[in-house]
């Protein structure tokens, strides 16, 4: 059976009076309530969404959240055709979309200024931030995305940073020693920078 999509303003508005936990996760149901057309999946997902605002707006709102469980169900494990605009997420592998960061000891209260560098990285569809800092902090983070390059329409020239946005773009669609790798590009910076008085990170 065939499901008409709602209009942006009618997802815009059901969602808003929603309680703000459920208003969240219905977010992620926006292409499969107002874009995605002819997927099935999305049409059985859909009447239940509708069935969930309806529930809402009664003040059930644990039928709602029944509801709304039901509908990713359908998205995240049905079958939907390659055109289909709501593609069911992609699992992360070992969190490798999360930001990591650490501190590598030894290197604070020590003389001269603290000195921040940072960087980013983008390679087919994945983005990659690092910075390091010259009292031994340093973080990344990964992330798939769109054609957009993170870095803006500038351009940021400090190779260790560098380093370990490539990392963190690689962290979020491979499996390896992510963490040390970094500590490792981190420490070897530190002590160039610390013996040479201040280079280019």
């Amino acid at each position: 059976m065939h499901v008409p999509t709602m209009s942006l303003r009618e997802f815009d508005d059901a969602q808003r009076r929603m309680p703000p936990g459920l208003a969240e996760r219905t977010q992620r149901l926006r292409a499969c309530a107002t874009r995605a057309a002819w997927c099935g999946c999305c049409g059985v997902a859909r009447r239940l969404l509708r069935l969930c605002f309806a529930a809402v707006r009664h003040g059930d709102d644990a039928i709602a959240e029944m509801l709304l469980g039901e509908a990713g169900h359908y998205i995240g494990t049905g079958r939907h055709p390659a055109t289909c605009p709501q593609m069911p997420p992609r699992p992360a592998r070992r969190d490798g979309r999360a930001p990591a960061q650490g501190r590598v000891p030894g290197w604070t209260g020590l003389p001269g200024p603290l000195v921040a560098a940072t960087d980013a990285s983008w390679k087919r569809g994945t983005c990659g931030i690092g910075y390091v800092v010259s009292d031994g902090r340093w973080g990344m983070r990964g992330w798939t995305f769109g054609p957009q390059d993170p870095t803006g329409p500038h351009r940021v020239l400090n190779e260790t940073a560098d380093s370990l946005a490539s990392i963190a773009r690689r962290r979020a669609t491979e499996t390896f020693d992510s963490t040390a790798r970094a500590e490792g590009l981190v420490e070897a910076f530190l002590h160039a920078w610390h013996r040479t008085g201040g280079i280019a990170a």
